[in-house]
């Protein structure tokens, strides 16, 4: 944002040039669209200054498939890995090459992001060998999973010989409807009202880019194509969903949810609520689960944002004692063509009803 050039962290495999695999993740950390920017800028979210020098490649926990432990990872750990830290604060959709102007709701930062994603793709299939990759998994979670939705179809058009497949973690969004009961907040993030959004303020702060197909099917609603859950339908590249059904993050800090610590904080009002916001991304899922999308869904009823881990399992079919699995197995039996669309399916008005996720 303050005008450093960004970077991008590589794990080479240890078959060097004989592996053709990679795994690119988009790093995620919120979004700014206002006077707010300004709190990023003396971060490693808006500045390279900030960059750490290296990058650990090894804690499942915290960067997911970006995972080079064999033991945490052992369908991709020995991909080619890539990192790339996230300073635009534009969901990845930025193409300014110039400050936003006096007068816009942040003026004087650069939004780059998707500038940036292009040119760390010149500067792998340069340097390191990627124009010749046979399979690129394209991951990211939060902002950078929002990231993968908009970048998919781009990555797959770079790199026409490759199978191309994205695994965004916590980027499914929708229009907010923001909780109104007792103790309701205001949003500490980006307002992702449709009201804030639908003209397209956004995208114009940041020069978006997004999904050419939905940009033409929403000329007069520009703002949606920033959220997943109407770009979806225009993306191409085949997409392995995963998707909290009460997203932390989204409740809390877009939807005026109050702070929720413990079981006890769900208040009936608050669990209406959440019953609700998991009904309406059901809805915006329908199409992915169907049985004749190509794409793969893992949707769990837990209270989480990024925090997917492989002890949180949906079991594989409604049959008393079916097998339960995590979100890596999944991953890895859908890329290796299986059909896998698994979603926790609460009882009315319930929320948070995975059993191995509990608050």
């Amino acid at each position: 944002m303050d005008g450093t050039l960004s970077g991008y962290y590589y794990h080479a495999s240890k078959q060097g040039a004989k592996q053709t695999k990679w795994v690119l993740t988009l790093q995620g950390g919120g979004e700014c669209v206002s006077s707010k920017c300004a709190t990023k800028v003396g971060t490693a979210l808006g500045s390279s200054k900030y960059f750490p020098k290296t990058y650990t490649f090894w804690n499942e926990a915290k960067t997911h498939l970006a995972d080079t432990s064999c033991t945490g990872n052992p369908d991709l750990c020995d991909y080619h890995q890539v990192f790339l830290p996230y300073c635009s604060q534009d969901l990845w959709t930025g193409q300014a090459n110039t400050t936003s102007p006096a007068g816009s709701p942040a003026p004087g930062y650069y939004f780059s992001g998707h500038i940036i994603f292009g040119a760390v793709l010149d500067e792998l299939a340069t340097n390191h060998g990627m124009n010749a990759a046979t399979t690129i998994v394209l991951s990211g979670e939060s902002a950078g999973g929002f990231g993968v939705y908009a970048n998919a179809d781009y990555l797959s058009a770079r790199f026409p010989a490759a199978k191309v497949v994205g695994a965004p973690i916590a980027g499914y969004e929708f229009w907010a409807w923001p909780y109104k009961g007792p103790g309701h907040t205001s949003s500490s993030l980006a307002d992702f009202r449709q009201v804030a959004m639908a003209s397209g303020a956004y995208n114009k702060l940041w020069k978006a880019f997004v999904p050419a197909k939905c940009a033409a099917a929403h000329a007069d609603d520009p703002g949606s194509c920033l959220l997943p859950c109407f770009s979806y339908t225009y993306i191409d590249t085949p997409l392995f969903i995963m998707e909290a059904q009460a997203d932390s993050v989204v409740l809390m800090y877009h939807d005026w949810v109050p702070t929720i610590k413990r079981r006890s904080d769900l208040t009936a009002p608050i669990t209406e609520y959440m019953a609700a916001f998991a009904a309406n991304q059901s809805q915006c899922l329908a199409s992915a689960m169907s049985p004749s999308s190509k794409d793969g869904v893992f949707n769990p009823s837990c209270f989480i944002h990024t925090a997917f881990q492989n002890n949180f399992t949906i079991p594989t079919s409604s049959d008393p004692g079916a097998k339960r699995i995590g979100y890596l197995e999944a991953f890895r039996l859908w890329l290796g063509g299986a059909s896998v669309k698994l979603a926790d399916h609460c009882p009315p008005g319930q929320a948070v009803c995975n059993p191995t996720c509990r608050l």
